[in-house]
């Protein structure tokens, strides 16, 4: 059965706060690195982010989805500081993506049950509400991905970084949702099927280079 998040909008609203002050500290930091790389680009910090996702799903401990997903949204915002080459574009966006949580918090939810809306989506698919929220997360990637194919937009209300946005703020609300997970012997059944499955192919992989070569 998928533990659900009952939660004040007051405690949730701050626990995003706090992630994503860290967060934007952290971006801070990879932007500076990052300035002149040329490798930080726009295919790199996707795949990136959707490997982090993918970590978040496979290893459902809090610890190890917290931290995958906000090196994802670390990257991504730093990402799009690195393309204007200003840094205060983190800031603008931290600033953006709080407002937007505020305000989706009060149209969406409940003042006494903030995650409402992701539980009751969970509750009538059945399925994890954690991956419940990264699934949208990587709907949000895709129409990344599709409109650096395609090139423009049919949808014009919602620009490239108004996407970004909103895929860093469901990804730090997939956070402020596991915090408060529990530790449970499926879970961590789960953790170490994907470790081992994980060190199956690397290992695999490794050889194939080698034999190779």
């Amino acid at each position: 059965m998928a533990k659900f998040l009952i939660q004040s909008s007051e405690k949730c609203t701050t626990t995003f706060s706090t992630h994503l002050a860290r967060i934007t500290e952290k971006s801070f930091v990879i932007f500076d690195k990052a300035l002149d790389d040329k490798n930080f680009n726009t295919d790199f910090v996707l795949t990136y982010a959707q490997s982090k996702i993918l970590n978040a799903c496979g290893i459902p401990i809090p610890d190890a989805v917290i931290e995958n997903l906000e090196n994802a949204v670390v990257f991504l915002m730093a990402h799009e500081a690195v393309k204007a080459r200003d840094k205060n574009v983190i800031a603008d966006m931290s600033k953006d993506m709080f407002e937007t949580f505020v305000a989706k918090n009060h149209d969406y939810s409940d003042p006494e049950n903030s995650m409402y809306n992701f539980n009751l989506a969970a509750l009538l698919v059945g399925i994890d509400p954690v991956k419940g929220i990264l699934n949208r997360a990587v709907d949000k990637i895709s129409r990344l991905e599709n409109l650096r194919t395609k090139g423009e937009a049919a949808v014009k209300d919602e620009t490239t970084l108004d996407t970004i946005k909103d895929l860093c703020n469901y990804l730090i609300i997939a956070m402020v949702y596991a915090q408060d997970r529990e530790y449970t012997t499926k879970d961590l059944i789960v953790a170490a099927f994907f470790i081992v499955k994980h060190f199956i192919r690397v290992t695999l992989l490794s050889i194939w280079v080698l034999i190779s070569t």
